[in-house]
């Protein structure tokens, strides 16, 4: 069953805030839906990589944010269900706010970006909140190999994202790859997804 926010564990006050990541979700959006963040190189990186899991999650009930280090345009993300902000913008920001739930981010930012690489570290060490990293394995903390099917409505959107971004049609593969922080709780994949009346691509 996907999990609701009933089932989600609290924000928890003593684990370290994702850099200035708590801001993306303001007042307005202080609501019990479980919130999933995932962080690109660029726009083209975040859809290329996790475009289906944000698609699938949105559809699922989630609040995604993708926050892109070179944003361009932010129509991909609507495309897909979620909001959009500038990685300079987010990390700038200092006041805290509800944390998510679970991280999707590009092991090229854990590398270059040391402040997130200590927030993601932390989360690892924690393991209250799910980390999934996408490209070369993570070697600060235990991961495992997870794959993410998309659902067909999720195919079909992340190619019409992918085409704003590239300004061609490309294939989009029927899975997503990553290597996932062993968390309490997980956030769903395939297997959950498929309840949701998004059939499994």
């Amino acid at each position: 069953m996907t999990p609701s926010a009933s089932t989600l564990p609290p924000p928890q006050d003593h684990v370290a805030q994702v850099a200035g990541l708590a801001h993306i979700h303001g007042p307005a959006h202080q609501t019990l839906r479980p919130r999933l963040v995932v962080l690109g190189t660029s726009m083209d990186d975040a859809v290329s990589a996790a475009g289906g899991r944000i698609f699938d999650l949105s559809m699922a009930g989630w609040e995604v944010t993708v926050v892109a280090g070179d944003l361009g345009n932010p129509r991909p993300a609507r495309i897909l269900g979620a909001h959009a902000l500038d990685l300079d913008s987010v990390l700038t920001r200092r006041h805290r706010g509800p944390q998510p739930h679970a991280v999707a981010i590009s092991a090229t930012l854990t590398a270059t970006e040391h402040r997130l690489r200590r927030r993601v570290q932390a989360y690892l060490d924690h393991g209250s909140i799910e980390v999934s990293i996408w490209g070369r394995p993570y070697a600060g903390g235990r991961t495992e190999s997870t794959t993410h099917r998309l659902s067909h409505a999720a195919r079909a959107f992340k190619r019409q994202a992918l085409r704003v971004v590239r300004g061609e049609d490309e294939v989009v593969a029927a899975t997503e790859d990553f290597h996932t922080g062993i968390a309490t709780r997980r956030t769903p994949h395939s297997r959950d997804l498929s309840r949701t009346g998004w059939p499994a691509g």
